[in-house]
């Protein structure tokens, strides 16, 4: 497939949608279409850079992307973006109680607000 297959095209819209609907406008985001041993998306990041990249699996084949859900994976790597900072703080060595609990309440203000808003309107 092309750089631009209809695939990679799809995985990066749906990538930015959630990415722009959970706020996460701190990361600079990029995308790459590229070869993933055992897996058919995934997503690196450095918290301290503040930098990104969604993957997308080129290996797979026309027949093997029509079972697969894209947005899906779209979703849950931009998940794995939305916690990276508190991932970050437990792979630290000396990491303190309030590092920890100020991503946590982060978390869940992202989700008050955008999850908990479009679910539950009042």
């Amino acid at each position: 497939m092309p750089d631009e297959s209809p695939d990679f095209i799809l995985f990066k819209s749906e990538c930015q949608r959630w990415i722009d609907y959970f706020g996460l406008k701190e990361f600079a985001v990029h995308y790459s279409y590229e070869s993933l041993k055992d897996a058919f998306a995934r997503i690196t990041y450095d918290v301290p850079s503040r930098t990104c990249v969604c993957k997308l699996n080129s290996d797979t084949d026309e027949a093997n992307t029509n079972g697969r859900d894209i947005p899906k994976h779209a979703f849950h790597e931009v998940v794995h973006l939305l916690i990276a900072k508190l991932v970050n703080c437990a792979e630290c060595r000396y990491v303190s109680y309030e590092e920890i609990s100020a991503e946590e309440e982060s978390i869940i203000r992202i989700l008050e607000n955008t999850v908990y808003r479009d679910l539950f309107k009042p």
